[in-house]
């Protein structure tokens, strides 16, 4: 029994970093020695051009791949992989998006299983670059792996999108992939807090004097000699120190910590 991991790296909305995790998981592994396969299975074939290939160029591609397996014709999925980067990648191409208007019936969950089952053994790891829609490409890509990476950024849409990619792989659980894992879920475009900024300063005394109970920031409070400290999140930074800025990060006409009533209030118990 071969040892690959079909990993699926999917989430309905778009630009939250799919393309480049995908190629930046698969040169890692790579790099570590590993056996990688790319498959590009997004209409938009941007993992294809970002490996500096034009889907134009290669008349064997996950398109015809996949019309192929529709057609019952023989695949050779060999001719349509290219070397690239210390990985092996299948190219993608704008014809997916005909191929999955004729994904329709009750069976065609299963052709890109059938593309990659036989040159699955020559892999360590096969990544799939999905597209960002839950339609019949998703499906297919999800039937064939093994397991679920979801990136997404840390902001509401993307939280909705895998609250909808959630109900996929649940379903898909039940009634076609029932070992599909979720492999995590990975948070992208992020950027640290620069040293001096407010506003980590704000993130850093959130974490030391308050805690959250039930879901309301003003509800739960660390006891801390004696007194109570509330937080108040519409508090402005203090003009009292320098740059605008201090100690707790947080602003008033007299910050709490100093001693007034300010977005830091100290209160007895």
């Amino acid at each position: 029994m071969s040892n690959c991991k079909i990993i699926a790296v999917s989430l309905e909305k778009g630009g939250v970093g799919k393309t480049a995790t995908t190629l930046n998981l698969g040169a890692a592994l790579a790099r570590a020695g590993k056996r990688v396969l790319l498959v590009d299975f997004d209409p938009q074939s941007s993992l294809t051009v970002s490996l500096g290939l034009a889907p134009e160029d290669h008349i064997e591609n996950i398109a015809a791949l996949m019309r192929d397996a529709i057609s019952e014709k023989p695949i050779d999925a060999s001719a349509a992989i290219v070397r690239k980067e210390s990985m092996d990648v299948i190219s993608g191409h704008i014809e997916l998006s005909a191929v999955e208007l004729s994904l329709s019936g009750v069976f065609c969950d299963h052709f890109l299983g059938s593309i990659l089952t036989p040159v699955r053994a020559r892999y360590d790891y096969i990544l799939i670059d999905c597209a960002p829609s839950l339609g019949m490409l998703t499906i297919n890509a999800l039937a064939a792996a093994d397991s679920v990476l979801i990136p997404m950024q840390a902001q509401y849409l993307s939280a909705k999108g895998v609250e909808l990619l959630l109900g996929v792989i649940f379903k898909m659980r039940k009634r076609i992939n029932p070992n599909l894992a979720i492999e995590g879920i990975l948070i992208t475009m992020r950027d640290r807090p620069r040293p001096r900024d407010g506003r980590s300063d704000q993130s850093r005394v959130w974490r030391e004097h308050a805690h959250i109970r039930d879901g309301n920031p003003r509800v739960g409070a660390r006891e801390r000699g004696g007194g109570r400290w509330r937080i108040d999140l519409h508090a402005r930074p203090c003009r009292r120190r320098r740059k605008g800025v201090c100690r707790s990060g947080l602003r008033s006409r007299q910050c709490g910590l100093h001693g007034g009533s300010g977005c830091l209030d100290r209160r007895s118990s």
